[in-house]
This record gives structure tokens, sequence and C-alpha cells, in this order.
């Protein structure tokens, strides 16, 4: 297993910061953030390092260190999902073109809170709450099954033959998958086009998702309400379950 801080920030950079790209599509001010002169940002820690290419009222990420019009360098990996995190870190910041680009990156990445996990989720960001989240999720669970990651997650999809796992809300059909198949990792959004999920996680509504997903209720809780149904085998609905635990404590720096 990689150093809990490195694959921290390693999360961090593949799963978590792509959802830019989403975000700048359906929220108003991180689109607001992506308006005007095109520029690239990088964001590294160690030997974790992604960059955004903002412009024209999009975002994407690119994986590793390139030059860039502005920098932010922490100081390690723990820092930099530290910062992800929301905990005090900071990172030496440079803009070689002029500062409005600076405050424009942090303004993208500020909206990244709205992940945050809070008791209720207002209306108007329910749907993007629940398409982000599951996507991280999808994401993030992808990142700790590939070489380096978690063990229990890395020998899970090199024992599997191909099957997929799927997030899906009944309501809207938002969804998002990862697939195993002898140690190859794949993951995608939107119901899976080919194979039926071998365990599915189904939210009934976006209400009930945004429950389950920002913590309003307990697993044992939003079951009996009828908030979540796990569909497939038991056992591995049951060892999913506890990888997304495990990805929600690890970037949050949780012991």
């Amino acid at each position: 297993m990689a150093d809990r801080a490195a694959l921290r920030a390693r999360v961090c950079v593949r799963a978590l910061l792509p959802l830019v790209e989403p975000l700048a599509r359906g929220d108003a001010r991180a689109r607001a953030a992506c308006e005007g002169p095109p520029f690239s940002a990088l964001v590294a820690g160690g030997e974790a390092a992604a960059t955004l290419v903002v412009g024209g009222g999009a975002a994407r990420v690119e994986r590793g260190a390139g030059a860039a019009d502005v920098q932010l360098v922490f100081g390690s990996e723990g820092a930099l999902a530290d910062f992800f995190a929301g905990r005090p870190a900071l990172p030496r910041a440079s803009a070689l073109r002029s500062p409005l680009l600076l405050a424009r990156t942090l303004r993208l990445l500020a909206r990244l809170r709205i992940l945050d996990p809070r008791s209720r989720v207002a209306p108007d960001e329910a749907a993007l709450y629940t398409r982000l989240v599951l996507r991280f999720v999808a994401r993030g669970v992808a990142e700790l099954a590939r070489p380096g990651g978690d063990p229990d997650a890395a020998r899970l999809a090199a024992r599997s033959p191909d099957r997929v796992y799927q997030w899906r809300v009944a309501e809207t059909g938002e969804a998002a998958w990862v697939r195993f198949a002898s140690g190859r990792v794949g993951v995608g959004v939107g119901a899976h086009p080919t194979r039926a999920p071998f365990v599915e996680t189904l939210f009934p509504t976006t209400a009930a998702a945004c429950r389950v997903l920002g913590g309003a209720t307990s697993r044992m809780e939003s079951v009996a309400r009828g908030d979540v149904e796990s569909v497939g085998s038991p056992e591995y609905a049951r060892k999913v379950s506890v990888l997304a635990q495990r990805l929600d404590a690890l970037v949050r720096g949780d012991a």
C-alpha cells in the first residue's frame, strides 16, 4: 500500500480535482471563475500533481506537472490532501501572468466545498451535489483498487471476474460505476452501457441520495426508511460499502 499521505493526495488529484469539469457546467459561481482569458494552473504536492486547464466557462484536468500560468505547490502530499479536506494548509502560490488568474483558480477550487457533508442539501444544489458525489465515489474506489492503493480494494479487483459496481438514482438515472476484471479497473458515468451491475447501490430519489451521501442519517436508518437499497450480492455490497467508507475517511484525513 502507498504511504497514506501519498494515497490521500493521489485520490485528491485523480478523483476529487477532476470534478471541476462537471462543477463548471452545473454551478454558476464555478462557471464564472472559468470565464475570461484561458489559463493553466498547476496543483502539486510531493509526487502528486495535476494541471487545471481553464477558460471559456469550462475546466478540465490533465494528469502530471507541466508549465503553467498559476502554480499552487504544497510542501508535501499530506499538505495538499489537507487543503482539499478544508484543513489549514497553504501552498506556495505564484501567478506568472496575473494575480487575477490566481484568484480565479482559488475561487474555482473553493467551489469544490459543495461536496462537504451536510445535514441538509439545498434543493437548488441537490442534483449537482448528487452528481458530483456519485462520480467522486466511483473514481475514488477505482483509485483505491489500482496499484499502490488500498490492499483490500486491490485484492478485490485482482481476483474479480468482469463485474460492474454501480451507484444510481432511480428518479433521474444519475449514475456512476467502477468495473473490475482480473486486476483491470475502469470507471465511468451514467448507467453502464453494456453490463448489468453485479452490485448496485440504488437511491429512489435525489432527496434520498442527498440524505444518505450527505451523512444526514446512518446507513441503518437510511435502509430502514428506504433511502438506499443494495441490489445484488450482499457479500460484495458490504465490501464495496466498506471501501466507500474507507475512501471518505481517507480524504478527510481521519485516523
